[in-house]
């Protein structure tokens, strides 16, 4: 079926990675932090370095989460599920506020 590459492909052009991207930035963030809590100086540096791009891409994936459900309710008259995926992105776009919160303080 084409509908599930043309959803990766509007994700990726809505969020800016892919949904791989996104997978390999969440562990190599993941991995930075560890990093930088052992205080490891290169650590701090590269994050210091890439945090700027990466915020600007945790701003579009949230955008993207607060998108999907408008753009759903387009395509289905499925009350029941619009609400469920609703609740679901609106639980993600306050995550990824949250994580840039964070970091920002960094």
């Amino acid at each position: 079926m084409f509908i599930r590459p043309l959803v990766h492909g509007r994700f990726k052009e809505k969020s800016g990675w892919s949904i791989e991207d996104w997978g390999r930035a969440a562990l190599d963030l993941t991995e930075l932090l560890r990093r930088m809590e052992a205080g490891d100086g290169p650590a701090w540096s590269a994050f210091r370095a890439g945090y700027p791009e990466l915020r600007g891409l945790l701003i579009r994936l949230g955008e993207y989460c607060g998108a999907v459900p408008g753009e759903l309710a387009r395509f289905t008259g499925y009350a029941e599920m619009l609400a469920k995926v609703t609740r679901l992105m609106e639980a993600r776009e306050a995550f990824l506020r949250s994580l840039t919160a964070v970091l920002d303080e960094i």
